[in-house]
């Protein structure tokens, strides 16, 4: 193979500055705290920084990364399911006070970053790419299937997800006295 005419470091800096906004949502979406997410997103760019240079162009680049990123997600959450002690989640209160619609935002984005991970890795991969913007062909490219079944996929994770969020929607959230 003929070496890259661009050094992977400057491969990986170009990609990032591309996709690291996305990349940082997909590591959140199979996270559960921000040390978490972090330490997934610098898996995700060392696992970049040794694939890039293998690209071959057999799909578009963006399927590429998409697909080393999934499979660092992927791996991380059975390396979590294997730890003793994990079903505790952490929450990060802000330590700023912040307008009234700006905590019940964060509220939403919480619940549904719960009931994401509700999911199975199945419904949480397409459902998480589908929500950043890829087709189903490259959903398909990803997680290797066709992009027919993508979209059963898909079909099958928004219905589990939208059952996720009314169940949690029924269950009353304690109050807390002052």
């Amino acid at each position: 193979m003929a070496a890259p005419s661009t050094p992977p470091p400057e491969l990986l800096r170009r990609v990032l500055n591309d996709q690291g906004a996305a990349l940082g949502r997909l590591a959140a979406a199979w996270t559960r705290t921000p040390a978490e997410r972090d330490d997934l997103l610098q898996d995700m760019a060392l696992a970049l920084l040794v694939a890039l240079p293998r690209f071959r162009g057999e799909c578009p680049e963006r399927a590429f990364v998409w697909r080393v990123a999934h499979n660092r997600c992927l791996l991380a959450a059975r390396q979590r399911r294997r730890r003793p002690g994990d079903e505790l989640l952490d929450e990060h209160a802000s330590s700023q006070p912040s307008p009234l619609a700006r905590v019940e935002q964060e509220q939403r984005a919480r619940a549904l970053q719960r009931a994401i991970g509700t999911l199975t890795e199945d419904h949480r991969a397409v459902l998480v790419l589908s929500f950043e913007g890829l087709s189903h062909e490259e959903i398909g490219d990803v997680v290797g299937a066709s992009a027919n079944a993508v979209g059963v996929r898909l079909h099958r994770a928004r219905a589990a997800l939208t059952d996720a969020m009314q169940a949690k929607e029924a269950i009353p959230e304690r109050k807390r006295s002052a």
